[in-house]
C-alpha cells in the first residue's frame, strides 16, 4: 500500500540480480522521503533465505516474516508473497507498516 501524498516517478528500474526478474517503482513525497518497492517475479517458490542480505536481523512487520536491514540511508524489509520475493525500502523506518499491509 502506498501511503496518501506520495506519488510514482515514472522511472523504473529493471531488476537483475542473483538471475532473477523483476521491477522496481519508486514513490516520492518530498516531505515525507521516498519508497521503493521490488518485486522479484520469477521464482516460483522462493524462500526467505534466499532473499538474506548480510547484516539483516529476522523480523515480523504486519504478518510477514522477513529480513530487515539498512543500506545507503534507506531502512529495508525483504519478504516472500505468494511465492514472490518483495523488497520494500524507506526512508522512514515506521512506514514500513504503512506500505506493507
Amino acid at each position: 500500500t502506498i501511503p496518501e501524498g506520495f506519488g510514482q516517478l515514472k522511472d523504473h528500474e529493471d531488476y537483475n540480480d542473483l538471475g532473477s526478474d523483476g521491477k522496481t517503482c519508486f514513490y516520492m513525497n518530498e516531505a515525507k522521503g521516498e519508497i521503493q518497492i521490488t518485486v522479484i517475479s520469477d521464482w516460483m517458490g522462493m524462500s526467505l533465505d534466499e532473499l538474506y542480505k548480510d547484516g539483516a536481523t529476522k523480523t515480523n512487520i504486519n504478518g510477514h516474516k522477513g529480513w530487515n536491514y539498512t543500506e545507503d540511508g534507506l531502512h529495508y524489509f525483504a519478504y516472500v508473497h505468494n511465492d514472490t520475493g518483495i523488497l520494500v525500502g524507506v526512508t522512514n523506518e515506521t512506514r514500513l507498516f504503512e506500505v506493507i499491509l
